[in-house]
């Protein structure tokens, strides 16, 4: 799933990325205002996180391009320049990420292969996450455990919302329905 652990592809595309290059690019994008140079960078195949990053980047890149007045182009560019700062600092972030977590492996492990509930009707939902663990590097021996995550289910009825109030009538039909009774 790669939700909670980082996946195979993600570490690979991560240590790939040398990120002084990365950052000379960045700016050479910028300067070209154009994103193909990063096309080199195995960005894409960082996480969501890097992605959703240089996505914006990009976005404020294609801004730049079509700006066409002074103030647009000033406004266009501070866009980009405030959107290079999040995408290296993504990549960075996960690099730090991807270090932390190689180092607690050694320690503790979570199974993120967790099945999704398959049914529905139950009004009780149970989800299992399994781990393992050891005191120290040292010890040849893991341990295994589990937590069971679960939800009661309360139905509630669907609350429709009320008709609205009915605008008051009118002078003339006011009288008309007091005549009338």
């Amino acid at each position: 799933m790669g939700i909670v652990n980082l996946t195979d592809l993600e570490k690979q595309s991560l240590q790939a990325i040398d990120v002084h290059e990365m950052d000379r690019l960045i700016e050479k994008a910028i300067q070209e205002e154009n994103a193909l140079v990063l096309n080199g960078l195995p960005l894409h195949s960082c996480g969501e996180y890097v992605r959703t990053e240089l996505y914006r980047f990009e976005q404020a890149l294609r801004e730049l391009r079509a700006a066409k007045s002074n103030k647009k182009r000033e406004e266009a560019l501070y866009r980009v320049q405030r959107a290079r700062e999040p995408l290296s600092g993504s990549v960075y972030g996960m690099k730090h990420r991807m270090a932390e977590d190689e180092k607690e492996a050694e320690l503790f492990r979570v199974n993120d292969h967790v099945f999704h509930p398959h049914s529905f009707f139950d009004r009780t939902l149970e989800v299992r996450v399994s781990y393992e663990w050891r005191r120290s590097k040292d010890d040849e021996e893991w341990k295994y455990g589990a937590i069971t995550f679960t939800h009661e289910v309360l139905p509630q009825r669907p609350r429709y919302p009320q008709t609205a109030p009915k605008k008051k009538p009118s002078a003339s039909k006011q009288r008309h329905i007091l005549g009338s009774a």
